[in-house]
């Protein structure tokens, strides 16, 4: 079981700082919680990464003319990476989606 440890100082004051003392020191998480949060870890990376190839190529073309850059080139990379990773996202954005959509706790009125 992965352990993540919680703070041990307190220094607000008030009823809020009475009811975060009260905090467990400790949080024990499950194998599956562990797991959706990997999961989510992963996702995120993923959709980071689409965006900073999207912010990359914006800036590639709008510097190309001070670098003199032929923009024929930065296309045709950007033709078979960007695609490639948009394919690679959604298919772990729908995994991610369609894993928690058919876990047990996420339906209701089922038996």
């Amino acid at each position: 079981m992965k352990v993540a440890h919680g703070t041990q100082w307190q220094f607000s004051s008030g009823r809020r700082a009475a009811a975060k003392a009260h905090r467990p020191f400790l949080t024990l998480q499950t194998v599956e919680q562990q797991r959706e949060e990997k999961r989510g870890q992963i996702a995120l990376l993923l959709v980071r990464l689409l965006a900073g190839l999207a912010a990359g190529a914006l800036l590639l073309f709008a510097v190309a003319g001070w670098l003199a850059l032929d923009i024929t080139n930065i296309k045709d990379v950007l033709v078979v990476v960007f695609p490639s990773v948009v394919a690679l996202v959604g298919t772990v954005i729908g995994y991610y989606f369609g894993g928690r959509a058919g876990s047990p706790r996420n339906r209701r009125g089922t038996q």
